[in-house]
């Protein structure tokens, strides 16, 4: 993949969105690289909150929303002005044209929180939990026409805690990892040392997006499976069950290794401060927090009580 000029002049557009590409941008400025545009959601109600395009504003850098782009006049303006010869992707959920991503001279990158070619898709944290593996990490590839099929340039691996959510996961680790792995991304593209290995397709895995339907507790289960269900739904869309004929969301899991099998799996068998502790299948977990027919999270303790079952 050749480049004519100094890379370290190369002119660089974020496609992104939130804190995640404003943190990017806000280093590739720190940096002093050459960034020429942004692109990021279309506002709701001409009400640009956007953290990525609020940082873009500030700098005074361009930006065309990426749901315009599909436009053709959108389209050409952002290649005939923005002229990109990287784009870096950076949180996108819209789907980039291929005009785009093909107008970038050397091509687009793109972050993505899983060992590829595993768990391609967009709930790649969820199901890696949910499914209680205890490794992950993240990638960074070149953007082709798949979902998360092209080549990789960097992979860094990570231990998944025993109690990890996908919240503690992605802001404690992956988040702070991704951040700094695209930079070293962006570096080996200027001094045209980035590798593009090929993806093992026999060893490829995708999921489907992990939606409500995925996740709903059934308290028959080993009390692992339901910890790994409850701490892969959360934040979202959050593990929920039945009680007194409200849909309960259960937060924050910890596994505890205490088996009573006199009470019924779903019962709860102790107050911890605010927490309680429901007994399971072969062991119990312990819940800080929990959301009744989608209201304000609680403290669980709050709801529930000794002797109280969960169905």
């Amino acid at each position: 993949m050749l480049y004519n000029t100094e890379r370290n002049h190369m002119r660089i557009v974020v496609i992104g969105q939130a804190q995640f590409g404003h943190d990017v941008l806000k280093e590739l400025l720190q940096q002093g690289k050459n960034v020429v545009g942004v692109s990021t959601p279309l506002p709701k109600d001409n009400n640009d909150n956007d953290p990525l395009s609020a940082l873009a504003k500030e700098n005074q850098l361009p930006n065309i929303y990426t749901k315009l782009l599909k436009k053709e006049n959108a389209k050409n303006e952002f290649i005939e002005t923005m002229k990109p010869d990287l784009i870096v992707f950076a949180f996108v959920n819209d789907i980039i044209p291929k005009e785009i991503i093909d107008a970038a001279t050397i091509g687009a990158i793109q972050y993505h929180p899983s060992l590829l070619p595993k768990h391609r898709g967009r709930s790649a944290m969820n199901w890696s939990i949910v499914n209680g593996e205890d490794e992950t990490g993240l990638s960074i590839f070149w953007v082709d026409q798949g979902i998360d099929t092209g080549p990789i340039i960097l992979q860094e691996s990570t231990a998944i805690g025993l109690n990890d959510s996908v919240g503690t996961l992605y802001f404690n680790t992956l988040y702070p990892l991704g951040i700094a792995t695209m930079m070293k991304a962006i570096t080996l593209v200027e001094n045209n040392a980035a590798p593009s290995i090929i993806q093992d397709e026999s060893l490829a895995t995708y999921e489907e997006p992990f939606e409500k339907k995925h996740a709903k507790i059934n308290w028959s289960a080993d009390i692992k499976q339901i910890h790994n269900l409850i701490r892969g739904s959360d934040p979202q869309p959050g593990a929920y069950c039945n009680f007194m004929n409200d849909s309960v969301q259960l937060y924050q899991s910890k596994i505890i290794d205490r088996i009573v099998q006199t009470e019924k799996p779903g019962t709860i068998i102790e107050i911890e401060n605010t927490a309680v502790v429901i007994a399971g299948k072969n062991g119990s977990i312990k819940i800080n927090k929990v959301r009744k027919n989608g209201e304000s999270k609680i403290n669980a303790s709050d709801l529930l009580n000794i002797g109280d079952t969960l169905q």
